[in-house]
Formats: structure tokens, C-alpha cells, sequence
């Protein structure tokens, strides 16, 4: 398989079957652009808001390269937070543990489909 043909395979249109998998995701993205605009203004929110973005081309258009992106980003955050316990409390801990997890899981499993 050429390179040409992997690319093409990750980003052709997928079914959107699993269009649910997204609604935890979008549901933490909400939640950390409300914070984060709280805290520091529009530029803390930007990230988040243009991730919701991406998940919103991705009810749309799924593909499997976007889906893999979040899945990664997920993963990588909740793997961030469990590494360090030790900041703030144990119900802090658990419950952004849980905002990368959680998200992180539902994607694993809703992965798209082919056509």
C-alpha cells in the first residue's frame, strides 16, 4: 500500500453510524472552553473551542484520521492527569481523570466505520 493510499483511506468519508461516540468529547470541550474562559479570557477558551469545532466537521464528515486525532489528544491527557496525582485533591484527580478517559474510551469504541 502506497503512501498516497494510506492517506486517501484516512481521510475518505466515513459513515456516520457513530456519531454519539462524539457527544462525550464535545461535552468535556464545552466544559474546558467555559473554564478556561473564565479564567483567562478567549485566549485560554481558543483551543478548546476549536477542537469543538473539529468534533463538529466530524458529526458531518467523520474520518479516520480526525477520529484518531482526538483519541490521541484524549488519551494523552488522561494518561497527563493520572501520571500526576499528586495535584490537588483526590476528587479533582478523579473527575479530570475521567474527562480524558471517559472521552478517550467512547471514541475507541465508536471508531468509523467504512461506508
Amino acid at each position: 500500500m502506497t503512501s498516497s493510499e494510506v492517506l486517501k483511506a484516512a481521510v475518505q468519508r466515513r459513515s456516520r453510524a457513530t456519531w454519539w461516540a462524539y457527544m462525550p468529547a464535545a461535552a468535556v470541550l464545552i466544559f474546558f472552553a467555559v473554564m478556561g474562559w473564565g479564567e483567562e479570557g478567549a485566549s485560554a477558551a481558543a483551543i478548546f473551542i476549536l477542537l469543538l469545532l473539529v468534533c463538529v466537521v466530524q458529526w458531518m464528515r467523520p474520518t479516520f484520521l480526525v477520529w484518531g486525532l482526538l483519541v490521541c489528544l484524549f488519551s494523552a491527557y488522561a494518561a497527563a492527569v493520572i501520571a500526576t496525582p499528586h495535584n490537588g485533591t483526590f476528587s479533582d484527580y478523579l473527575f479530570f481523570s475521567l474527562c480524558g478517559a471517559v472521552p478517550a474510551v467512547v471514541l475507541l469504541f465508536g471508531r468509523p466505520k467504512g461506508q
